[in-house]
């Protein structure tokens, strides 16, 4: 069993319906998306025994640790759920490599093909 960037795994799975929606982590329903709608994730491990790794209290022991040792503010710590999930949503990003090629040849002074 293998997998990278427990974060996501946290924060998917841990993080309140409501804070999922304002990071753009539900489907149109509203359900929580699952790795398998993250390049980062889709091939990691999901399936870990909850005795093993529990993503939903890993999440709650996080915020507050966030909270009480670290001593973030809310904003703070709205801030870093943001930033966590950007990331995750930029794994997603696929370049257009046609558009590179062209910007590429027109550097070289070579035509495009």
């Amino acid at each position: 069993m293998d997998r990278n960037y427990h974060i996501f795994y946290h924060l998917i799975k841990g993080a309140p319906p409501a804070l999922l929606k304002e990071l753009y982590l539900t489907d149109a329903s509203g359900k929580g998306l699952t790795k398998d709608g993250f390049e980062y994730l889709k091939y990691g491990c999901d399936d870990i025994p909850t005795h093993l790794i529990d993503d939903v209290e890993l999440y709650k022991e996080l915020v507050a640790k966030f909270e009480g040792d670290l001593g973030f503010t809310t904003e703070e710590i709205s801030t870093i759920w943001h930033i966590v999930a950007a990331v995750l949503h930029l794994g997603n990003v696929e370049l257009d490599t046609a558009a590179y090629d062209i910007v590429k040849s027109i550097s070289l002074g070579v035509e495009p093909v």
